[in-house]
């Protein structure tokens, strides 16, 4: 699959720098792929400095945006591939984090912060989601749903431009430029913003990979970004029963029938404020943006939209009609989107203390909500 999505970008490519086509097709030929074999632009989007060699126009602005998606879902679905050499479990909680210097040795890039609060954040994890694939990744590609799948974790989100619409019916080949705001759930800690590439590759039937990777975009914004993704993203396998499963390491399951999602994070971090005392371990420690955050949130909200659509026994009363239930988990959902907005750090709120004379650290908002709710979010 992602060969049919390089022949695209080879001839693309062949038109704009005059090199033959069956030279250009050698720029992802595999997961140790020569850097030398890309072009200089290519190369520096990867090493970080994306701007230098070509004055690039809107056609090659595009071709170097194909390029970079695919060099990320490559990397990414080596990243996939099980454990060794790259993962390995932290020695502090467990968690399965890069071996960073395997990695380096593997793929080797400049680093995109110079400073020397710059640090890398790396996790993978899985879970088991009631939820099929295809919904999956359509969520996964509409940035309002993208919001909706992930209220505690993204703020906001919107696709900047369309690549490729992708195959009807499958997505395969979807390419989009989009931007997103994460946050934890705190006006203490400032948000993370990223513009990034999104491409979605179907390998076979029921099994799709969804990868992300920065991209060197104009800022709308005049602040820089103080994240920068590397390749992440997740894999999605069908299962025959409508299941998803996430796995740290594929080859724990010798099950066909199991939908396989692993999620993957890996992200270049500037910390240019200094984090709150209170959530520096959260923060430096790598849990608070890492896989396990994601995969627990998709959890929680499939759980919640099998809630809306599981009829329980008459015996056990409670709400038993599926409009009932459906409009119950619509309210839970639309109060803590609410409640996880209210608590970004946008500027908006002003969180005073609760006593002048008393310098307690405790601080609180008052916030009234007059917006009309959706009258079907889980529709999406």
């Amino acid at each position: 699959m992602i060969v049919l999505q390089h022949e695209n970008v080879s001839s693309l490519l062949a038109r704009y720098i005059g090199k033959p086509k069956s030279q250009i097709a050698l720029l992802s030929s595999g997961a140790g792929s020569s850097q030398s074999a890309l072009p200089a632009f290519v190369q520096n989007q990867r090493m970080g400095n994306p701007r230098s060699d070509l004055e690039r126009n809107p056609d090659m602005e595009k071709v170097l945006m194909a390029e970079t998606a695919a060099g990320a879902m490559e990397e990414l679905i080596t990243l996939l591939g099980g454990n060794e050499p790259f993962w390995i479990k932290s020695p502090s909680d467990g968690r399965f984090i890069l071996d960073q210097t395997t990695y380096d040795k593997i793929y080797p890039r400049a680093a995109h912060f110079t400073s020397c609060n710059a640090r890398i954040e790396s996790s993978k994890d899985s879970a088991t989601v009631t939820m099929p694939g295809m919904d999956l990744v359509d969520m996964f590609l509409d940035p309002n749903k993208w919001v909706d799948l992930f209220p505690t974790i993204v703020t906001e989100a919107r696709t900047i431009q369309v690549l490729q619409a992708g195959t009807e019916g499958n997505r395969h080949g979807s390419l989009q430029m989009m931007y997103e705001q994460m946050h934890i759930l705190s006006p203490m800690v400032p948000t993370r913003e990223f513009y990034f590439l999104r491409l979605c590759q179907q390998l076979e039937p029921g099994q799709w990979v969804i990868a992300d990777v920065s991209y060197d975009y104009l800022k709308e914004s005049g602040s820089p970004s103080c994240a920068w993704r590397l390749p992440s993203g997740c894999l999605i396998q069908d299962m025959a029963d409508g299941f998803s499963k996430v796995f740290v390491d594929v080859s724990m399951s010798d099950n066909d029938d199991l939908k396989i999602v692993i999620w993957v994070e890996h992200v270049e971090v500037d910390d240019r404020i200094q984090t709150h005392r209170l959530y520096r371990d959260l923060i430096c420690g790598g849990s608070a943006y890492g896989a396990e955050r994601w995969i627990a949130s998709l959890h929680r909200i499939c759980e919640r939209l099998a809630f809306s659509t599981t009829v329980p026994p008459p015996e056990l009363g409670g709400v038993t009609s599926p409009e009932g239930r459906k409009s119950i988990a619509n309210l839970a959902h639309r109060m803590m989107k609410i409640f996880c907005a209210s608590l970004a750090m946008s500027g908006k709120l002003d969180f005073r203390q609760l006593s002048e004379g008393n310098n307690s650290g405790v601080r609180v908002a008052i916030r009234k909500n007059e917006e009309q709710g959706p009258a079907d979010w889980h529709g999406c």
